[in-house]
């Protein structure tokens, strides 16, 4: 890794072929924390402390404009910096791409997320130990947000993460202060759906159809196949109807043909003639009756309801002490009556009959002629009957027009029986997200994961450095006494190299090192080795540091004069 730094602060020219170990030291003022700065401008667009706009303030004094350049593993980033801001040319492979793309690459091969380079490039104290699970939770992800979600999320099935309502997870987790925050929305929104299925299976009608004891299941029925049944049993019913009808007509022709073969037997029809004149005179006397009946039916019923003489037109007192008899009178006279209507009745369709039987009668010819005519049109309705029961097709009929209602019924809810459906299926994801973010579920998991290997690294790097302080699980210090600055420092330190092996982190920034004593260096350098990072310690110092024997080791000590770099190739166990 390559850094180059032109009229940048304090720094004429300044050109860094960076180790694994990279100890910078000098006096105040001498330009050490430039190099952090220029890092963070390189990889992060910008310095956690000043604005893209306020980078004009880091020019060296006298130029016009400042210049950065880093250089990592075939990646090549530019920034020109003028009074305005900073301008930056990025080249990849000889080809040109933005700054946004190429701070992603170098942000991937350096092995860290965005979220996580203020924290460990920033030559800035971070937060200390009372704010120190803010950091953490930030830095490693150890709170709801996007990344963390898609991440976990790989153990949801693939269609609960397509869905909307993941998406708006997601999206939530961005304003979300806590987990339960989010679990709280997702139960909500699983309230909300019950609440909407409940209330659309409300008006829906039955899916099932109960017609002479048998169970019929709707969905399995086809509207049409039923249409064409009923269409079918109407038909059938139409026959059977049509075959009645026939059948009283063929009684009707049987008796015809029996009469007229009676009179071919008998050769006349005088006795006919007879029988007509004598029910025309019993016709007659029975009206004559009933007219009479009816009269005296009226005037006993005038005497009884109204006490008055129809001849008179006046009132009747006698009526009143021969009421009952009156009344027995009447129930009398309509007795008779009724019974003369009867007879009336009775001769009248005999008379219709024989007449009837007089009209057909004719010459022996005739009859004949008129008997094989009734006879073929007999056979014919004979070949024509039919054995079903227009009663029993009509009762099918009405089941089935009943069945085809509800089915009808039941197909033009089937949108919202769909809708439930949908529904029902969402509620279904629904319950798998409420899962991933209750307590104990995937996402606090992996947060809890994540939190307790940093507190295992952590407790493990203060034992190195020798500080007094461990995290206990909710990640809050336990020590038994106030710590000094150098122990302060430490706590930061430590927090700092235990985020870079938890994130996979390839640089990391330390300052104000000169704080530590020596044991603790060496300490330090110790763990930073074991932590596999590309590491700039940077010390006030007012002396150039010991040789150092190991290559993997760069040593750089700012004059504090004209600001020109001496590099000394010191030992591995240099005291900064």
């Amino acid at each position: 890794m390559n850094l180059t730094l032109r009229n940048f602060t304090v720094h004429e020219l300044l050109e860094l072929d960076l180790k694994r170990l990279n100890v910078i030291t000098g006096p105040n003022g001498s330009g050490k924390t430039s190099i952090a700065r220029a890092l963070e401008i390189l990889i992060c667009g910008a310095t956690s402390e000043l604005r893209k706009k306020d980078l004009g303030r880091l020019i060296r004094h006298g130029t016009s404009s400042a210049e950065l350049a880093l250089e990592h593993e075939g990646l090549r980033i530019t920034v020109r910096i003028t009074p305005s801001g900073p301008r930056g040319s990025v080249t990849l492979n000889g080809r040109r791409v933005s700054g946004q793309e190429a701070r992603a690459l170098i942000r991937k091969k350096l092995g860290l997320p965005p979220e996580q380079f203020p924290s460990l490039l920033s030559p800035s104290t971070p937060p200390g130990a009372d704010g120190l699970l803010d950091t953490v939770q930030e830095v490693l992800g150890a709170r709801p947000s996007p990344l963390l979600l898609k991440k976990v999320s790989r153990e949801l099935p693939e269609e609960t993460r397509s869905l909307d309502l993941f998406d708006e997870v997601v999206a939530r987790s961005q304003e979300a202060s806590s987990l339960k925050e989010l679990h709280a929305a997702a139960l909500e929104r699983r309230r909300q759906l019950k609440r909407l299925i409940a209330e659309l299976e409300r008006p829906l009608p039955p899916e099932t159809l109960t017609l002479d004891g048998k169970r019929i299941e709707l969905a399995r029925l086809d509207p049409e196949k039923v249409r064409r049944k009923l269409k079918r049993l109407e038909q059938l019913r139409d026959q059977a109807l049509l075959a009645a009808e026939r059948e009283k007509r063929r009684r009707a022709l049987e008796q015809t043909i029996r009469q007229i073969e009676q009179q071919l037997r008998d050769g006349r029809t005088s006795g006919l003639d007879r029988r007509e004149q004598e029910l025309l005179r019993i016709r007659e006397s029975l009206e004559n009756s009933v007219r009479k009946l009816s009269a005296k039916v009226e005037l006993f019923d005038l005497l009884i309801r109204d006490r008055q003489c129809p001849f008179l037109k006046d009132s009747c007192p006698s009526v009143g002490d021969r009421a009952q008899e009156a009344e027995e009178k009447l129930l009398e006279a309509v007795g008779e009556l009724e019974k003369a209507r009867q007879e009336l009745h009775t001769v009248r369709e005999e008379l219709q009959r024989v007449q009837s039987a007089l009209r057909a009668s004719g010459s022996e010819k005739e009859l004949r002629a008129r008997l094989d005519s009734l006879r073929k049109e007999l056979g014919s309705l004979k070949e024509t009957a039919t054995k079903e029961d227009p009663e029993e097709l009509g009762r099918r009929i009405e089941r089935g027009r009943q069945l085809l209602q509800a089915l009808e019924q039941f197909r033009t809810a089937s949108d919202t029986r769909k809708r439930i459906a949908q529904l029902e299926n969402e509620l279904q994801h629904t319950e798998r997200i409420v899962s991933f973010l209750a307590p104990d579920g995937p996402v606090d998991r992996e947060i809890r994961r994540r939190l307790d290997g940093f507190r295992s690294h952590f407790n493990e790097i203060a034992s190195s450095l020798q500080l007094p302080v461990t995290l206990n699980e909710v990640l809050e210090p336990e020590t038994d006494r106030v710590l000094s600055r150098s122990e302060r420092r430490g706590v930061d330190v430590a927090a700092r190299i235990a985020l870079a092996r938890l994130g996979g982190a390839r640089l990391l920034v330390l300052d104000d090192m000169e704080l530590f004593d020596s044991r603790r260096k060496a300490a330090l350098l110790k763990e930073l080795f074991r932590s596999g990072v590309t590491a700039l310690v940077l010390a006030t110092s007012d002396a150039p540091p010991r040789e150092a024997k190991n290559e993997n080791v760069l040593t750089l000590f700012l004059a504090p004069a004209d600001r020109k770099e001496v590099r000394n190739a010191v030992g591995a166990r240099s005291g900064l």
